[in-house]
């Protein structure tokens, strides 16, 4: 892999996963990574932003954050590979250590991911990152932890959303907006067009200066008025890429979703994103099984 991210790549690994066992799905983070031809070495040495979706203090169990099993799993994969290993958000809220603490601890795996060697973030600095390629915004100020890393993972959650309809891998990277600052960007993007090609233009600025891995848990999705309420849908899936935009489009057609995401669609004619679903390539099991 490249010191950016390769948007060309329209591969998405998909695997059927019956449940939230530890091992289950460190073998599926582990065989993903490896159809995907990243090798164990990758990751040796390297510092590497495990990126979840933790949007508010809430477990896991409301579908609304990423799943404990899925950060801890993924954090021993790493630390096998003497990767080091850091969690990095920044949830809604204020952006402070104090608030960071919380939104760790009642997410429900800040004990167990120290347990197998990872650090949480609490580095409150910021940093600028061009986005010249943007539609509509060509600079983002964003958590600077995120950017200090040598990989990013995108440890995201499938849910529905009230504004954009998904969230997944793509909007994950709203939470590298800091804090209350989230408030201006919805207040300066207000319509549901301008925010979708804000994302997608913030998630191609990260793309283009770090390598990503996304990785969706989608064992326990959400569906309903995302993304902090909604009811649980069980999609027993997980869903790797090595870029967020297919991964996304990916999404939209297990969920049934078709051409319907404002973001994907965009996605689409920014060239960023496959133009047919056809274009995908899907590596293990085929959406007509989940």
């Amino acid at each position: 892999m490249s010191e950016a991210t390769n948007l060309k790549d329209f591969r998405v690994a998909v695997s059927r996963v019956g449940e939230y066992d530890g091992q289950l799905i460190y073998d599926t983070i582990s065989n993903h990574f490896s159809s995907l031809g990243i090798s164990p070495e990758y990751f040796k040495g390297k510092k590497v932003a495990v990126k979840p979706n933790l949007v508010n203090k809430r477990g896991p169990y409301g579908a609304t954050t990423t799943h404990p099993v899925f950060v801890s799993a993924l954090v021993r994969y790493l630390k096998e590979r003497e990767a080091e290993v850091k969690i990095v958000e920044s949830p809604s809220g204020m952006y402070t250590e104090d608030h960071l603490k919380e939104v760790y601890k009642a997410s429900d795996f800040y004990d167990s991911a120290r347990q197998v060697g990872a650090e949480f973030n609490f580095d409150l600095s910021l940093t600028e990152i061009p986005a010249p390629d943007g539609i509509i915004s060509k600079r983002f100020t964003i958590i600077k932890p995120l950017m200090d890393a040598d990989i990013i993972i995108d440890l995201c959650k499938l849910k529905s959303h009230s504004l954009t309809k998904l969230t997944c891998a793509v909007k994950n990277f709203f939470g590298a907006i800091p804090g209350t600052s989230k408030v201006e960007m919805h207040a300066r993007f207000s319509d549901t067009d301008n925010f979708c090609q804000m994302l997608n233009d913030l998630c191609r600025a990260i793309c283009q200066q770090k390598p990503v891995i996304s990785i969706a848990d989608a064992v326990m999705a959400m569906e309903g008025e995302g993304p902090g309420t909604g009811d649980i849908r069980y999609l027993y899936s997980v869903l790797t890429s090595l870029n967020p935009f297919a991964l996304d489009m990916a999404a939209c057609e297990l969920v049934g979703w078709g051409n319907t995401v404002t973001m994907v669609e965009q996605a689409k004619k920014m060239g960023i994103a496959p133009k047919d679903i056809s274009e995908l390539e899907i590596i293990g099991d085929e959406f007509e099984s989940l």
